[in-house]
């Protein structure tokens, strides 16, 4: 597992006046770090896919961290599609591809509580930033696929 879902526990008990949603396979959780889990974390196990867009949708910023350099994380494409602001590894490929929107700390409980509380205070400036990186992005991607459309078409 990759995720510091520990630091998470523990930036989420200090900040009882916040909830957090942890979704994915929450039976991959030892018993010891689930008997660490303070009441404001919810698990939500695997959802349906509509219930779990409808949670993404719902949540104020979305955080997905990774003690992986070199990761991409779908999260983080998430939060781009649906415009909410992200908190993420402060690693330099998220820091690059997340350009904007997006707070990045470090994996630990004092950076997971910065990262909320800047997150909490810039919402709005954070949303705005989000919807100017997926249109950038979306920019981006649609010129890749033009060329890569002509490149396929000069083949035939």
């Amino acid at each position: 597992m990759d995720e510091p879902l520990d630091v998470v526990f523990d930036a989420a008990r200090q900040m009882p006046d916040v909830s957090f949603y942890v979704t994915g396979d929450s039976r991959r959780i030892t018993p010891e770090l689930l008997a660490q889990k303070p009441d404001n974390c919810h698990l939500t196990g695997f959802v349906p896919y509509d219930q779990y867009i409808g949670l993404l949708r719902q949540a104020g910023t979305i955080v997905d961290l990774t003690t992986r350099d070199h990761t991409l994380l779908m999260g983080g494409f998430e939060a781009v599609s649906l415009g909410t602001p992200l908190i993420t590894s402060d690693w330099p490929i998220l820091r690059e591809y997340f350009s904007r929107g997006t707070v990045h700390v470090p994996n630990s409980v004092e950076g997971v509580r910065q990262g909320v509380r800047y997150a909490q205070e810039h919402q709005e400036a954070l949303r705005q930033e989000m919807a100017s990186l997926k249109a950038t992005l979306e920019s981006e991607w649609q010129c890749n696929a033009a060329e890569l459309w002509e490149l396929v078409q000069d083949e035939q």
